[in-house]
């Protein structure tokens, strides 16, 4: 600081540079400061929770929702005026929905698949059965 810094003439002190206990005035200063302002922070950190609230029950009812997926940085972007849609949220977000459908279809047409193997291996297991039996 310049107030704090001694005069010097021909490379000598004119005066002895302001100590604190030791130290130069300056560090002292500093290390002050930075006391004060830790000891000001400690409350606030402190204070942060462990723990944030997690509802379960909430998120397995609510499912996959296309409207709340995070949409990606260019998705976000490119619209020209606060209320215009955006147009490729709107497209991912249908695309989403339409791969959602595609998935329930395919596992439906499996299940009915395997039901159908299943009721036609327990056919052939009772014809054979009632050919024997003749």
């Amino acid at each position: 600081v310049a107030e704090l810094r001694p005069s010097i003439m021909d490379g000598v002190f004119v005066e002895l540079p302001p100590v604190v206990r030791g130290l130069p005035a300056w560090f002292f200063k500093a290390m002050i400061i930075t006391f004060i302002i830790n000891f000001v922070n400690i409350p606030v950190i402190v204070s942060i929770p462990d723990e944030f609230p997690y509802n379960e029950e909430e998120l397995l009812r609510s499912g996959i929702d296309a409207d709340a997926v995070e949409l990606e940085p260019d998705e976000k972007g490119g619209r020209t005026g606060y209320d215009e849609p955006n147009q490729k949220a709107i497209v991912r977000r249908q695309s989403i929905r339409e791969e959602t459908r595609r998935i329930k279809k395919a596992n439906a047409d499996a299940k009915k698949a395997f039901e159908e193997a299943r009721a036609n291996r327990l056919s052939a297991t009772e014809a054979a059965t009632n050919l024997t039996l003749l």
